[in-house]
């Protein structure tokens, strides 16, 4: 009997390293899978201060959620770049959300081997759709935002830079559901940071 449980044991073993290796050969692949880089090109870069900073995390992600104003660049970049899209204007400000790994990605125990169906939201703000492997590493390494948005906040003040909306928000709730990957199934509290 003892026999059995030192290799019941030494299998489970066996099989732990092989997962982790697998997890690791499969981030490998989409940091080197062409579409991992061209998904930051995506994003309108936006050098601006936010005038909001959320944050929090949990054992697994450290989540960052900013409100930054646009300027006539952006404008102009985001028109080229989605001919359909709605036309901004001054009046909108970019909400971006990042979700990012806290540990070494290669050694963690998350399934990355598929596409991932997200649905995120803090407080109104959110976002649905599917995201694929090089998108989804490339989010969770912190290249990319996991989702990004141009709103506009009716009570926004721009001459102050502030909102009653933000303002009355000490924190807010990032809920993630995933019906394909439990390990995109959390709460993170963001706290006010700016």
């Amino acid at each position: 009997m003892k026999k059995l449980f030192i290799i019941l044991t030494l299998l489970l073993c066996l099989t732990a390293c092989t997962e982790k290796k697998d997890t690791k050969d499969v981030v490998t692949s989409l940091r080197e899978h062409p579409d991992y880089q061209t998904y930051s090109q995506y994003i309108i870069r936006n050098d601006y201060e936010p005038y909001y900073t959320y944050e929090g995390e949990n054992e697994n992600f450290k989540a960052t959620f900013t409100v930054k104003p646009i300027d006539q660049s952006i404008i102009e970049q985001n028109s080229e770049a989605s001919e359909n899209s709605n036309k901004l204007t001054i009046k909108d400000l970019q909400v971006d959300c990042y979700l990012t790994y806290k540990g070494d990605l290669a050694q963690s125990n998350l399934d990355l081997s598929g596409s991932v169906d997200l649905n995120l939201v803090a407080n109104y703000f959110g976002f649905t759709g599917t995201l694929n492997g090089p998108r989804l590493v490339s989010a969770l390494d912190g290249n990319y935002p996991i989702f990004s948005s141009y709103d506009r906040i009716e009570d926004f003040d721009f001459e102050k830079g502030t909102a009653p909306t933000f303002e009355e928000q000490d924190n807010m709730q990032l809920i993630s559901k995933s019906k394909n990957n439990k390990d995109f199934n959390f709460e993170i509290t963001l706290n006010r940071v700016k």
